[in-house]
């Protein structure tokens, strides 16, 4: 994730506070699940030239819907001259420009579709890895059916299945809570602590999950306290999931080793432009084709096409056309293949995706913590935060610098400050102070954590 978001569609799905709601929710949207399920299951062994027509014939429905129904797409293709007609292939998508993050801050309303009535909006974020959140739109219920047929072809690849028991590592309120009658376990990152090995491994020998889903930086870390049990809490486990942050070859094969299983990753985002995942047979991200477009560019935003180049993944979404991103720069980076796997499948391999690093701070006690699940917690507790960025100079302390707008009140920061210190523990020590700009990296972005300044 990498996932950029990081609250994805995926987790607010299999997050959902009452296991009946989910139910309800997947009878509801079933068809919308089956027939992206159905074609899924005949796609994946098509041929490129079969995959290639698919997606030539979703761009220019979603082409013709952009232009008819969404304003901010109608200008930028009156600005630039071109016509509906022009955009035919994946390949004329060249001639549009593209579409960043800031501009879709700047024009949330003119992304939304007009032909669809407002009460099917549900409103959403990316996680603010970057330093703030991206608010977006879904269509609500459609767009997590249509995610979750995804979920499930990876799913089968690792040998699982959707209604498997499961560990699942995100940021959550709570260090340990289980969900849909026991079948799952969701940890905090901020519970794997020796202090709590003792009710954590009781809990998750319970569960006896066939497979662990998280942060690879928060399941290295389960790794690490996995190492100092005397017992076999995994009888049942066939497989790791990595997403949310890029997976390091050691944390591959140190997972492997110590859970004596295959480690798979993948990677979406909240933003639903691309979804890409590693197979069977090769740690090569598969570019699933029927979600949408993948583009690698360079620095030039020129398409690259030289073995083994890195560029920046452009993605156009096939799967929300409530609100369209066309052309959107990720800001996370792709290593470039024309190769093929040996599974057979003939979608597009990416060789490695690396979004957002992992990033930890150190407690007064010496315990590792990683950052990746906090990146949420800042915007949730205000709508006064412009910007933020946290710095740690010594183990312990935490210091939180804020941009504020106006309305931010002593009340915000005690709630920011009281919610970190429930998700980090006693053992740090929080600091807020308040800037009028956070530090950037040389190409602008917002570094979440600095150290050692």
């Amino acid at each position: 994730m990498p996932v950029s978001q990081e609250r994805s569609i995926w987790e607010r799905y299999f997050n959902r506070q009452s296991p009946s709601g989910t139910v309800l929710s997947a009878l509801l949207y079933y068809p919308y699940f089956h027939r992206y399920y159905s074609l899924l299951k005949q796609s994946q062994w098509w041929t490129r030239e079969q995959l290639l027509e698919y997606q030539n014939e979703q761009l220019k429905k979603l082409i013709i819907h952009a232009y008819t129904h969404v304003p901010y797409y109608r200008r930028s293709f009156d600005k630039v001259g071109l016509r509906i007609s022009d955009i035919s292939s994946i390949q004329d998508l060249q001639r549009l420009p593209f579409l960043t993050k800031e501009q879709v801050r700047n024009n949330l309303d003119d992304l939304r579709a007009r032909n669809y009535p407002r009460y099917r909006f549900e409103s959403m974020a990316t996680g603010g890895s970057t330093g703030y959140p991206l608010p977006l739109y879904n269509e609500k219920g459609k767009t997590a059916a249509r995610y979750l047929a995804f979920y499930r072809m990876m799913l089968e690849r690792t040998q699982c299945q959707l209604m498997d028991r499961y560990l699942f590592i995100i940021q959550s309120k709570q260090f340990w809570k289980n969900q849909a009658f026991g079948r799952i376990l969701v940890l905090s990152p901020y519970s794997l602590r020796d202090k709590n090995s003792q009710i954590l491994f009781e809990k998750i020998k319970k569960v006896n999950p066939h497979y662990i889903i998280g942060f690879p930086s928060a399941i290295t870390l389960l790794g690490h306290l996995h190492i100092k049990d005397k017992d076999d809490l995994f009888t049942n486990l066939r497989a790791i999931l990595c997403s949310g942050e890029t997976l390091y070859e050691w944390q591959r094969s140190f997972l492997e080793k110590v859970f004596s299983c295959k480690v798979y990753s993948f990677y979406a985002q909240a933003e639903q432009v691309i979804f890409a995942a590693t197979c069977e047979c090769s740690n090569s991200y598969h570019i699933f084709p029927e979600y949408g477009v993948m583009e690698l560019i360079d620095e030039d935003g020129k398409i690259i096409t030289h073995e083994g180049k890195q560029g920046e993944i452009v993605g156009t979404g096939f799967t929300n056309d409530i609100f369209p991103l066309i052309r959107y720069r990720t800001g996370d980076m792709g290593i470039y293949t024309s190769q093929f796997c040996p599974c057979g499948r003939r979608y597009p391999l990416l060789r490695k995706i690396e979004g957002r690093t992992q990033e930890f701070i150190i407690n007064k006690i010496g315990d590792k913590l990683p950052m990746t699940g906090m990146y949420g917690i800042i915007p949730n507790s205000s709508n006064f935060v412009k910007e933020y960025q946290f710095f740690q100079r010594t183990p312990g302390e935490l210091i939180l610098k804020i941009v504020r707008y106006n309305g931010f009140s002593d009340k915000d920061e005690y709630l920011i400050v009281q919610r970190l210190l429930k998700t980090l523990g006693p053992e740090f020590q929080i600091v807020v102070e308040y800037v009028d700009t956070v530090k950037r990296t040389p190409a602008g972005k917002i570094q979440f954590l600095v150290k050692g300044e």
